[in-house]
């Protein structure tokens, strides 16, 4: 692979990134804004609806397990996109990025990934 093919890899690996993220930011504010209603129901001393408090429970769930998920999925992903090294099979993106296309050698192992060394 060429540097110009490793750095259209990163920009797709992290444009999925956003997409991710944004849907984990959406999950987060969902789950805060309902536990911050029925934190201040309770708080005030007013009833709160048991549908309420269950959906409080599942928006934290599911913002956890979205977050549980991420971690799961990261390095099929970066693997889906070539970001792996073939040699020690560690991912090469977020901070290693720079170094890897700037050198076309692995952070880790120091095996060449481009072809236009």
């Amino acid at each position: 692979m060429t540097r110009e093919e490793l750095r259209r890899r990163f920009a797709l690996y992290y444009r999925g990134n956003l997409f991710l993220g944004a849907v984990c930011a959406i999950i987060g504010l969902v789950a805060l804004i309902i536990g911050t209603v029925v934190t201040a129901r309770i708080q005030k001393g007013e009833f709160v609806r048991p549908e309420m408090k269950f959906a409080m429970a599942v928006a934290y769930a599911a913002f956890l397990l979205f977050i549980a998920a991420l971690a799961i999925i990261a390095k099929p992903r970066a693997r889906a996109h070539g970001l792996v090294c073939p040699n020690c099979g560690k991912m090469l993106g977020g901070r290693t990025e720079p170094g890897v296309v700037s050198s076309g050698r692995c952070c880790f192992c120091g095996h060449v990934l481009v072809t236009d060394v």
